[in-house]
C-alpha cells in the first residue's frame, strides 16, 4: 500500500489536477468537433444537391454506397411482402375449404344449378341466342371445369335460349302506326310495302309474307302490306335511316325506285354498310322509275382503302329461256335411266356472278342453277373501278362496270 506523506500528497494533486486539466480539453475539443460535423451534416443533407449526387453517379465513391443500400432495401421490402402473400395465403387455404369445379357445359341449366351446388358453389348466368345449343342449355362455364376454388365461389354459366325467333303476331286491320309501335316493342324486324288503298280502308295492314302465330328466325324480315292515298304508279318513301344497304336497295327496286349510292368514311366497324342519310323525305311520293340517293356509311383499314373502296349495288334479271323446262331423269326397278321430262327441255344453266376490282382481285357474289327469269340484287363494297360479268355456265351473259 501507497503510503501519503505530506510530499507523495502533492505529487498526487499535481496529477490530479493536470488529468482533469487534459481530459477537459480533449472533452471540449470533441464537443467542438461533433457540433462542427453535425451541423455540416445538416447543411448538407438539406441541400438538393446532395440528394442529386446520390441519384447521379458524380460522385463515385458515395453513388456505389446508396445503390448497394437501396438494393438491399428493395430486397427487404420484397421479402417481406412475399412472406405477407405466403402467410396470408397458407391462412386462407386453411380457413377456407377448396372443391373442383365440375363440368356442367352441354346440360340443362336446371340440373347445371343442382350439380354445382352440391359442390358448395354459387351460380351466376348470362343468355345467349344460339342455335347450335338446346334452348336452357349451358353453352360455357368459367372457371373452366377441374379448376380448384374456394367454397362458396361463383360460376358463371352462359345460357342458350336457342335460336332467336319471334312470333308473327296479327296486324291486319292495325293502323300503321299500331303495327310499327307493336313490332318495335317485339323487337321484331320488318319491311313496309305501300299498295294503293282500292277498296280496303286507307292506312291499314292488309297483308304480311308470314301467318300469324308461325315461329320465325329474327333475321327473317316481316314484310308488311299497308294501304295508302298513293296511285300505282307511286312510291311513298321509307325511312331507311340506321337500316343496311341490302334492305334498302331490296325495297327500292322491288318499288321501281333506282338507288344511287353516295359513300361516307366512317370511324366504327358497326356504320359499315348502314345508310345515313337519304335524299328524300320519309312519307314523300315518288313517282315509280325515279331515283333514290343514299349515303351509306364505309369503314376502311387504312388510307388507300379509305381513298378508293365504295359501296355498289348490283341489279340483274336473268333472261328466259324458250321452251325451257328442267330435266327430270328417274331411275327405273330394272336400274335403267328413264327421262321424265314433259315436253321441251334443255339442261339446267348454272348462273354465277363475279365481282372484279381495280387490284385484278375476284370473288363470286352470285350462284344458282336454273334461275331462268329471275332477278336478284347483291350489295358489295370493292376497290376502286370494278367490274361484275354474269356467266351461264361459262358464257358470259351479261356485265355492269362501276366507278368509271
Amino acid at each position: 500500500m501507497m503510503k501519503f506523506d505530506k510530499e507523495n500528497l502533492e505529487i498526487y494533486k499535481e496529477k490530479t489536477k493536470v488529468f482533469l486539466v487534459t481530459s477537459f480539453k480533449k472533452t471540449k475539443v470533441f464537443s467542438l468537433e461533433f457540433s462542427k460535423n453535425a451541423k455540416a451534416f445538416v447543411i448538407k443533407w438539406t441541400k438538393a444537391q446532395t440528394w442529386s449526387d446520390y441519384f447521379i453517379p458524380e460522385n463515385p465513391a458515395e453513388h456505389p454506397r446508396l445503390v448497394r443500400f437501396l438494393f438491399l432495401t428493395l430486397t427487404v421490402v420484397l421479402i417481406a411482402i412475399g412472406l405477407i402473400f405466403i402467410i396470408s395465403f397458407t391462412v386462407v387455404r386453411i380457413a377456407i375449404p377448396t372443391v373442383r369445379v365440375p363440368s356442367v357445359s352441354k346440360i340443362d341449366i336446371t340440373e347445371a344449378i343442382a350439380i354445382l351446388q352440391s359442390n358448395n358453389l354459387k351460380t351466376r348466368f348470362e343468355i345467349a341466342y344460339d342455335e347450335s345449343h338446346p334452348k336452357y342449355q349451358v353453352i360455357k362455364q368459367h372457371p373452366a371445369p377441374g379448376s380448384s376454388v374456394r367454397e362458396g365461389r361463383e360460376v358463371n354459366l352462359i345460357i342458350s335460349l336457342g335460336e332467336d325467333q319471334y312470333i308473327v303476331p296479327e296486324l291486319c286491320q292495325l293502323s300503321r302506326e299500331e303495327a310499327i309501335t307493336l313490332l318495335d316493342s317485339k323487337r321484331i324486324p320488318y319491311s313496309i310495302q305501300v299498295i294503293p288503298v282500292g277498296d280496303d280502308e286507307l292506312n291499314k295492314v292488309v297483308a304480311m309474307n308470314h301467318p300469324i302465330g308461325a315461329i320465325v328466325p329474327r333475321d327473317n324480315i316481316l314484310a308488311i302490306t299497308i294501304t295508302d292515298a298513293i296511285l300505282k304508279n307511286q312510291y311513298k318513301m321509307d325511312d331507311f335511316i340506321r337500316q343496311p344497304l341490302e334492305f334498302a336497295a331490296n325495297t327500292l327496286f322491288n318499288n321501281r325506285i333506282n338507288p344511287i349510292i353516295i359513300t361516307t368514311n366512317i370511324d366504327t366497324l358497326a356504320d359499315d354498310g348502314i345508310v345515313l342519310e337519304q335524299s328524300v323525305v320519309v312519307d314523300d311520293i315518288l313517282m315509280k322509275n325515279t331515283s333514290v340517293i343514299l349515303t351509306v356509311g364505309l369503314y376502311a383499314y387504312n388510307q388507300g382503302d379509305r381513298e378508293k373502296m365504295n359501296w355498289h349495288v348490283f341489279n340483274f334479271t336473268i333472261p328466259r329461256v324458250e321452251g325451257y323446262q328442267r330435266q327430270v331423269i328417274i331411275t327405273n326397278e330394272d336400274g335403267t335411266l328413264e327421262d321424265a321430262s314433259i315436253g321441251e327441255h334443255q339442261t339446267a344453266k348454272y348462273y354465277t356472278a363475279v365481282l372484279e376490282d381495280e387490284l385484278g382481285r375476284t370473288r363470286t357474289i352470285y350462284e344458282r342453277e336454273g334461275a331462268e327469269g329471275s332477278s336478284f340484287i347483291r350489295i358489295f363494297k370493292a376497290f376502286g373501278k370494278a367490274k361484275v360479268y354474269v356467266y351461264a355456265n361459262d358464257e358470259v351473259i351479261g356485265s355492269k362496270s362501276y366507278g368509271q
